[in-house]
């Protein structure tokens, strides 16, 4: 009897994990096809894609409301044949891969934790919710953040866990060539001893930026680069005050927003927000040396001497959290879909609160929930509370939520946890 009981309740879980999958399945779906109206950015990748083989350069040209293209060309090129479907098919198909790729981003980063029985069921749920907004953004502006976000962690995977090193290398060369985001994992593999999955990255990158001569001539693609790097070097002076935008967040914006009076952000709030007046000449410097004291703190989540392989999955985890964090705050122009960037660095500090939470005491509990709380309405107060919006981009509330999480991974617990 007992024994039959359990076979009915087997087949009630798994019938309601059934529904419960075909009901998201739909929920999605429906999703996806009420994103699919109206432009967003990837109608900025199609106008491109459309042009890049007429005389004017795509990087010169703006497209919708003054916008550019800083994307490669060997994208554009990749896109020119969807340019000829229906404008709605095409995104749809766009957002449909981005959701594939969601999907299989956030199974890599499970897919890291060898233990994770020690979890319950709540902290897969948390980690969406946490990322919500950022989720959300990218499928709404139509974006590529989670497209690379897919090519950084499953070319780690490959070449470290599942011994496809070329097939790796090639991702992560895609990615860079694709949004330059990815190269902070160049250094990385250097560290790590993998010299020949850097240059076969280093070898696929020149290939990639090459390639278009085939289809654009010698030319024009040298001179199509050159527009590109105009608009993409990090010293010119948009790249430093980086205010063009109300929704810019990353170093650059704040420490302008910090440090310089007028920093020549026009959708400004009436509200003073800086503490100093320094000169362009040197906000540089303090740019530059913190993104230099940010990069060089990788270091201590390295935790091993050079040219030696990681210490486990886990703690490889550990790694890739601090240094893919790092990429919307040390880059310029970055949005708030960048911070889905976060995403493993949310999992690993929650991971370590739901699996030493009840080890803890009454004070660490409500600090450690008073904390995780202001971060995930840092990062959520837009979709919660989206009436004070210009309040939250004027005083840049989401950068301050991503920098706080990194001084939790700093946290010697967590570190130690990962280990």
């Amino acid at each position: 009897m007992k024994f039959n009981l359990q076979i009915n309740k087997n087949k009630e879980g798994l019938r309601f994990n059934y529904i419960l999958k075909a009901t998201l399945f739909v929920l999605l779906f429906l999703y996806i096809v009420i994103e699919s109206t109206g432009q967003g950015d990837f109608h900025i990748y199609s106008s491109a894609a459309a042009k890049v083989f007429g005389a004017e350069s795509i990087y010169a040209m703006s497209f919708g409301d003054g916008f550019h293209y800083l994307y490669s060309l060997i994208f554009a090129i990749c896109l020119y044949p969807f340019t000829f479907l229906p404008f709605y098919v095409s995104k749809f198909l766009w957002l449909t891969l981005n959701a594939v790729l969601l999907y299989k981003s956030l199974k890599i980063i499970f897919s890291f934790f060898d233990d994770k029985p020690r979890v319950s069921k709540w902290f897969y749920v948390l980690v969406v919710l946490f990322s919500i907004r950022f989720i959300h953004e990218n499928f709404h502006t139509a974006q590529i953040t989670i497209v690379i976000l897919y090519l950084c962690l499953a070319s780690i995977d490959l070449i470290f866990n599942r011994n496809k090193m070329l097939l790796g290398a090639f991702l992560l060369a895609v990615g860079i060539n694709i949004k330059l985001l990815p190269i902070v994992l160049l250094p990385y593999l250097f560290y790590r001893g993998k010299f020949k999955a850097l240059f076969a990255t280093l070898g696929f990158c020149a290939v990639l930026w090459l390639l278009p001569i085939l289809f654009l001539g010698y030319e024009k693609n040298f001179a199509l680069m050159n527009d590109w790097w105009a608009l993409m070097n990090p010293n010119s002076a948009k790249n430093v005050l980086d205010v063009e935008e109300t929704s810019f967040h990353s170093l650059t914006t704040l420490f302008a927003t910090l440090f310089i009076q007028d920093p020549g952000d026009i959708h400004a709030l009436e509200f003073r927000r800086n503490i100093l007046h320094l000169s362009f000449e040197q906000l540089f410097w303090v740019l530059n040396i913190t993104r230099i004291l940010l990069v060089s703190s990788t270091l201590y989540f390295l935790s091993t001497l050079p040219f030696r392989n990681v210490m486990s999955k886990k703690h490889q985890l550990y790694e890739l959290s601090y240094i893919l964090a790092l990429v919307p705050l040390i880059f310029p122009h970055q949005q708030h879909y960048a911070f889905i960037f976060f995403l493993p660095a949310i999992a690993v500090i929650l991971y370590y609160t739901f699996s030493n939470y009840n080890n803890f005491n009454k004070l660490q509990k409500c600090f450690l929930v008073a904390l995780l709380g202001i971060i995930f309405l840092s990062f959520n107060l837009k979709v919660l509370l989206g009436e004070f919006n210009p309040f939250y981009e004027h005083y840049k509330i989401l950068t301050y939520g991503g920098l706080l999480v990194i001084i939790m991974l700093f946290y010697k617990p967590i570190k130690t946890s990962f280990t």
